[in-house]
């Protein structure tokens, strides 16, 4: 395979690094951690480590299945509870535990040209069950200690708690919506950062987690964790040699998602030093940076002084997407349910409820506007065409004619209309907004308390440059179904005022 070698340059490469920031290799002698984590790993431990995982996913070289260690139980939690202290008291991960198949997927819905070259592809490593589960625990301590000593932005919504692209979007949608009120003009530039997990410097990373304060016997254990690490390409059924990593961090352990955004956490501080009137929301590598202007071409300016870049139409850019999912989506439930051999009504049912309408629902908390209980279904907008694309569903799962109405088909096949489903949906983000961000439930910041002091943000930011120095407006909660002033869900406010 002539893709292969450049795969392998593509995934794993040995990127140049500036390190002359960096204190000399030998600081791992001495220095005086911040905070103390235990390297204790409990039953308990292991046993979320075990209990949170898929059953079932692809295993590593081992070949072992995770779905076998669930139905261990206690007695294996309690043996590799042992193992897995004895593994962090030393500093030591198995390098058994650090070879990982790596396997090469096509990116959908790239062109022909585009598979030609390694930007079509995308690397899932497999590594073995064993390791995941001592990763799992790790990430854990790295997490909570993370949280608990404030190290990460609170505008980071990837890999925590209670947090999703869910809450980003709010996040960027709550701030406009804000601006808006405030008679503003809002602009919005995304960046990605490319090969983001393969990229991460190791010595970078070590320095980082060292001046963080996390104690010696972490940073040690995290050093062999990242030393002779070694992955093997498998591509149209046929495996490559193992290649050395000598950079990043895999994609597909527990932990690397923790360590990259504890990584790049330092860039969103350096933003923020730079260009105070930068409003950023992070979402793992994808970085959203706002601003607000009295209108856009000012907004633009501030833009530029953060970096340069090309602007391009954007408008829309939710629209056609789903228009297109919708066709699709319904196309592929009609070739499921074909009149002689396809699927009967239940299994039918339980494709678009399970597969379907979570896709048609996904982001309702920024775009659904709650309908009272007894009132009137939505007339216009998003949640009206998703209602549409539902009513289409139901008569294929149930084989009904265009003319049946459609509150028969909804009592028949046991959907609740969609504006009630999304309705549910938006309740439940709600609900999670004000989850604290600690595993214990009793400590930490609550996501709605995120995204109010947000808005809280701009909205004195805004008033300042008009020379409004009253005490600013009560923003009330961030409960969507609070009052009607709530930053927290960006219909709450007053769209009109662009």
């Amino acid at each position: 395979m002539t893709r292969r070698p450049g795969l392998a340059e593509r995934f794993f490469p040995d990127p140049p690094a500036n390190l002359a920031d960096v204190e000399d290799q030998a600081f791992l002698g001495s220095w005086n951690p911040g905070f103390d984590v235990s390297p204790a790993v409990t039953p308990t431990e292991v046993a979320k480590a075990i209990g949170g995982s898929s059953p079932w996913k692809a295993p590593g070289e081992d070949l072992l299945p995770m779905g076998l260690l669930k139905a261990c139980g206690t007695p294996l939690a309690e043996v590799l509870a042992v193992l897995a202290t004895r593994c962090l008291d030393l500093g030591w991960f198995p390098n058994r535990f650090k070879r990982a198949k790596t396997v090469v997927l096509p990116k959908p819905g790239k062109a022909p040209p585009v598979y030609q070259t390694p930007g079509g592809y995308r690397p899932i490593a497999l590594l073995p069950t064993l390791g995941k589960v001592v990763e799992s625990v790790v990430a854990r301590k790295v997490t909570q200690a993370a949280e608990v000593n404030g190290l990460l932005p609170d505008e980071q919504t990837g890999n925590r708690a209670h947090n999703s692209t869910e809450l980003a979007v709010r996040l960027v949608v709550a701030q406009v919506q804000e601006a808006w009120r405030q008679k503003a003009a809002a602009s919005l530039l995304q960046l990605e950062i490319s090969g983001a997990f393969d990229t991460v410097n190791h010595t970078r990373l070590l320095a980082t987690l060292r001046e963080m304060g996390y104690p010696r016997w972490l940073i040690l254990w995290k050093k062999d964790w990242l030393t002779g690490r070694e992955a093997t390409l498998l591509l149209d059924s046929k495996t490559a040699v193992p290649t050395a990593i000598r950079a990043g961090v895999p994609q597909g352990s527990p932990l690397s998602p923790v360590l990259f955004i504890l990584y790049i956490s330092s860039l969103y501080k350096q933003l923020q030093d730079e260009h105070p009137h930068l409003a950023i929301t992070w979402f793992a590598d994808d970085t959203n940076l706002l601003v607000f202007g009295r209108n856009p071409e000012a907004n633009v300016r501030q833009l530029e002084a953060a970096g340069r870049h090309q602007p391009r139409q954007t408008e829309g850019v939710y629209q056609v997407p789903v228009e297109k999912k919708l066709r699709t989506q319904s196309y592929a439930l009609s070739r499921l349910t074909a009149s002689t051999w396809g699927l009967g009504p239940a299994k039918a049912r339980e494709v678009y409820t399970k597969c379907i309408r979570s896709a048609l629902a996904y982001g309702a908390s920024s775009f659904h506007i709650p309908t009272d209980v007894g009132g009137e279904p939505v007339k216009k907008g998003i949640t009206k065409a998703l209602g549409k694309a539902q009513n289409k569903s139901l008569r294929i799962v149930a084989g009904a004619f265009k003319s049946t109405p459609i509150r028969n088909l909804e009592t028949e096949t046991w959907v609740p209309p969609l504006d009630l489903y999304l309705n549910k949906r938006l309740a439940d983000f709600e609900n999670r907004l004000q989850q604290p961000d600690l595993d214990d439930g009793q400590g930490g910041k609550t996501a709605g308390s995120v995204v109010l002091t947000a808005c809280r943000m701009i909205q004195q930011r805004l008033s300042s440059r008009r020379g409004n120095r009253q005490p600013t407006a009560n923003l009330g909660t961030s409960r969507a179904y609070g009052g009607g002033e709530s930053c927290g869900h960006g219909h709450a406010l007053d769209g009109g005022n662009r």
